[in-house]
């Protein structure tokens, strides 16, 4: 499915920039727009709440699926990349995506320390 969306300067020269940086990883060229339908992806794939409404209609209906199992956890990518582009950027996908949910929780535990000074002071 093809969309078209229209995207924040800031957010569009963060795409770039992080496209570059895959770039510098992976030695090949990654085209920021293709970097889109990942990301989303994942952020859906990590949604709790999400995960959870699903699993309860799940167990209401007793449906069965067909279609092929997704690769690498994103059902699209068979569709857009080759398994070797898919490889060559899982890698430093999932460790950017660690190095950023490490630097997030840091973030909000000095936050929550933060708050918690103030509270006292």
């Amino acid at each position: 499915m093809k969309l078209t969306i229209a995207l924040p300067a800031a957010l569009h020269r963060n795409l770039i920039a992080y496209a570059e940086f895959l770039a510098k990883e992976t030695g090949k060229t990654i085209e920021p727009a293709k970097l889109i339908a990942p990301m989303l992806e994942k952020f859906v794939a990590s949604d709790r709440g999400l995960a959870k409404a699903r699993n309860a209609t799940k167990k209401d209906e007793a449906s069965t699926s067909l279609s092929p199992k997704p690769l690498f956890g994103f059902p699209y990518i068979t569709e857009r990349f080759s398994v070797e582009e898919v490889r060559e950027m899982t890698p430093p996908l999932a460790s950017r995506i660690a190095k950023l949910e490490a630097e997030l929780a840091q973030f909000r535990a000095a936050s929550t320390a933060a708050e918690s000074d103030q509270m006292g002071a």
